[in-house]
């Protein structure tokens, strides 16, 4: 997953774990550096395939909807991901969930030997499939332990935390 996920609440209080403002700024900001790229090179009669394809990659880049919602009211889990007006959602009743667990991966490092956190991953388990909701490196780990243990209150699951 190339992008950070953030997690806010409703007036509800179900959680939705979706892409940052942050992250949609850098994306429409991006997309306006090619857009000026490609009419510089257009005024300089260079090449505009190259350009045009950055151009066509940002501009849908803006649209892409990722999102998990977890709603109170409708006990059900709403995954949903994809451009503008083509998105697909999977819907996935609360009872179904069997357990919510965060996985860190450590590795050992440096003289010392001490452990470093490489990666954590928040995993959703329902049925006998897994579903990882999010995944973060190094600094982002405390704002996923914030999130999944928020999350486990909404679903009325206890936490698992899992060190590999």
């Amino acid at each position: 997953m190339g992008y950070s996920l953030a997690f806010y609440k409703d007036k509800t209080g179900s959680g939705i774990l979706t892409l940052s403002k942050f992250q949609r700024i850098i994306t429409i900001f991006a997309f306006l550096v090619v857009t000026g790229a490609f009419i510089f090179n257009a005024l300089n009669h260079h090449s505009l395939w190259i350009n045009g394809f950055f151009l066509i990659l940002t501009f849908l880049a803006c649209f892409y909807r990722e999102s998990w919602y977890f709603s109170t009211k409708d006990q059900s889990i709403t995954f949903s991901f994809g451009l503008a007006f083509w998105v697909k959602k999977n819907i996935i009743p609360i009872e179904n969930i069997n357990g919510i667990k965060m996985v860190k991966i450590l590795q050992k490092s440096g003289k010392d030997k001490g452990e470093k956190i490489i990666t954590t991953q928040l995993i959703l388990t329902a049925g006998e499939k897994d579903a990882i909701i999010d995944s973060v490196k190094g600094r982002k780990t405390k704002n996923l332990e914030l999130y999944a243990t928020e999350i486990a209150k909404i679903l009325g699951l206890e936490l698992e935390k899992i060190s590999i």
